[in-house]
């Protein structure tokens, strides 16, 4: 019936089994686009019937590492197909301020002072920060070294403590 409607043919019946013809690949090739964006406009009517968001955006702060949520977005990409995430990077009060004009759907922050008070928050992962200093520095004679006191300093964050180690050690040898 398709072939008398497309008015080419399709399928090669020379043979014991009918093959696709060059064009039959062609229309076959489109048929499955046709059928993925049918399935698409389902899911995402589906979505509007359940108010599943069609875009998701995530505000992160550049210190967060993305491994703490790569998991979570996973199961999110999995179960909310046809949602996009959008991942921005935001510091501080940029992030507060972000969520708190409409701007961001959801912050990821790490905490620095008080969370402001129309702002909700969770705790979900305990990031652990290791702290170093050269030994001619004149923190490394401070038993205990407050907030107050790094803010006005230099500060380097390494991204894992492989490069760290390897970072001292090149420190030491000097």
């Amino acid at each position: 019936m398709a072939e008398l409607d497309l008015g080419v043919s399709l399928f090669d019946r020379t043979t014991k089994s009918p093959k696709l013809t060059v064009q039959g690949k062609k229309r076959y090739q489109q048929a499955k686009i046709l059928l993925r964006q049918a399935e698409r406009i389902k899911s995402y009517a589906q979505g509007a019937v359940k108010k599943v968001e069609d875009q998701l955006i995530i505000a992160l702060n550049p210190l967060v590492p993305l491994y703490t949520i790569d998991s979570t977005l996973e199961k999110m990409a999995q179960k909310f197909p046809y949602t996009q995430i959008k991942l921005v990077k935001l510091s501080g009060e940029q992030l507060s301020e972000a969520i708190l004009n409409g701007e961001v759907h959801l912050g990821i922050n790490l905490p620095s002072k008080a969370v402001p008070d129309n702002l909700d928050f969770i705790s979900f992962y305990e990031l652990e920060w290791v702290c170093v200093c050269s030994p001619d520095s004149s923190f490394a004679d401070m038993a205990f070294v407050d907030n107050e006191t790094l803010i006005v300093e230099r500060q380097i964050t390494c991204r894992n403590e492989y490069y760290v180690a390897a970072n001292l050690a090149n420190l030491r040898s000097r």
